[in-house]
């Protein structure tokens, strides 16, 4: 090649040109190498003719398979949403509560992290930022994170908040005209805490009403999944009396009766309580048991008392009106036994193979006295408590929904009516009888109409 023909005399920097590729990699060089291959491979007598026709082949056939190739895409270099930002940084700049009756979530997260269960790490400073804001905004003695109830389309993040002693608000005025048994007071049984729940940890949290005894007996009815929506409607059968955030009360409810757990022994009842339902006090004289015996079930304790048929956790008085009161029901009280709690629905009853109603297990047993026990709920999946050193914490991540060995079958519908009874012909009215009815309506008419006039002449 000549300079007079405009090329470079250079070959490193012709090979250079040559080796330049597109954005498939591929370059005039690898072109030329791979046609000069499948000449010499094909052994064809017309190769100059076929030229043009192998080179389109090759090409095809390279970006064919460059369209087959599973490309990455970018990571999104979004923002963070603008409202997500602000509301997080609002937690952020208000003072924290720390040591002031807020839960310490870190100290107890890393304790159910060894079950394999709870919040991730980044979540957990909003979290505790939220709980000390809750605190502030409703005077509350105490806040805790009590867990997380997993939605269709939204989860709800709940925080326990509990009032200082005789400082729960007033009960809610009863509608009128409809008679419904009597919720347990602010501050007493079911309605013992205040629960306020939200999509988010940096989202605002709203105050869940509290539960009635129609919304509890209505809920044990029903398998529900919640949606996310405070506001959605509930269609079941049989029929929920209210939207989700009333459904999703009364499970709150049931749960905490069921799966807050402490250590036996740590908490008393306060028999000198002028109160009717008597509070529970640290007790005098605990002595954390050693790891190991916190795997028996009767180590542990219910913190709540159970729930009654009546949706209630005592019986509500009886009506004075009635002089036969119906028998009340046994009621279960306060720190009840966790080992008295009946198993898991059988299959097959009477087998012995119905599944305990709570699985302990030890971890960490190196730690000695610092070991972690973790006591799981078979009824409530999702439930959790752990107890180390003699402390304790509770936590839930669950579905909401009671879990039971045999299938759910909804509730039958009512049974359909019977046909009316064939009732017998009745005879015919006469004419004659027919007149006097008639002459009968006329003849009162009449006399009315004469009243009327006598009292407006007077």
């Amino acid at each position: 090649l000549s300079p007079q023909m405009g090329v470079s005399t250079d070959s490193g920097v012709n090979k250079a040109l040559l080796l330049q590729s597109d954005k498939d990699g591929a370059s005039v060089h690898s072109h030329l190498t791979e046609l000069i291959q499948e000449l010499l491979r094909s052994r064809k007598e017309d190769a100059l003719t076929e030229l043009e026709n192998i080179s389109l082949e090759i090409k095809a056939r390279r970006y064919a398979e460059a369209a087959r190739t599973t490309q990455v895409p970018e990571p999104s270099a979004s923002q963070p949403d603008a409202q997500w930002l602000r509301t997080s940084s609002a937690l952020f700049a208000a003072p924290a509560g720390e040591g002031t009756g807020v839960q310490d979530i870190h100290e107890e997260a890393g304790w159910f992290e060894w079950a394999g269960v709870g919040l991730p790490r980044e979540e957990r400073p909003r979290l505790f930022r939220a709980m000390s804001a809750i605190k502030e905004q409703n005077s509350l003695e105490s806040v805790r994170f009590f867990g997380k109830v997993l939605g269709t389309t939204a989860d709800y993040y709940v925080l326990e908040g509990s009032y200082a002693r005789g400082c729960a608000p007033a009960a809610a005025a009863a509608e009128e005209g409809v008679a419904l048994p009597d919720p347990e007071p602010p501050g007493t049984g079911l309605n013992l805490h205040a629960y306020f729940v939200a999509p988010d940890p940096s989202a605002p949290f709203v105050q869940l009403p509290d539960v009635r005894p129609e919304h509890v007996v209505a809920a044990s009815r029903i398998k529900k999944f919640v949606t996310g929506d405070l506001d959605a409607p509930v269609r079941s059968y049989p029929a929920f009396p209210g939207p989700e955030r009333l459904l999703l009360r009364a499970q709150i409810a049931h749960i905490a009766a069921a799966t807050v757990l402490v250590p036996a022994g740590k908490l008393a009842i306060d028999e000198e309580a002028e109160e009717i339902i008597k509070p529970l006090v640290p007790a005098s004289q605990f002595a954390p048991p050693a790891p190991p015996e916190m795997l028996d079930a009767s180590k542990w304790s219910h913190l709540f008392g159970g729930v009654l048929r009546s949706g209630r956790t005592t019986n509500p008085p009886p009506p004075e009106d009635t002089e036969e009161a119906a028998e009340p029901e046994a009621e279960v009280a306060a720190l009840s036994s966790v080992a008295d709690d009946p198993p898991v629905s059988d299959l097959l009853p009477d087998s012995g193979t119905a599944a305990p109603a709570w699985s302990m297990r030890l971890y960490c047993p190196q730690a000695r006295d610092g070991a972690v026990v973790i006591a799981k709920s078979n009824r409530w999946p999702g439930a959790y408590a752990a107890t180390v050193r003699g402390e304790h914490a509770n936590l839930y991540i669950g579905y909401g929904a009671e879990a039971s060995a045999l299938p759910y079958t909804p509730s039958p519908p009512p049974p359909i009516s019977s046909e009316a009874d064939v009732q017998p012909d009745q005879p015919d009215v006469t004419l004659t009888a027919e007149n006097e009815v008639l002459k009968a309506i006329d003849e009162a008419k009449l006399l009315a109409s004469e009243e009327e006039g006598a009292g407006a002449e007077e």
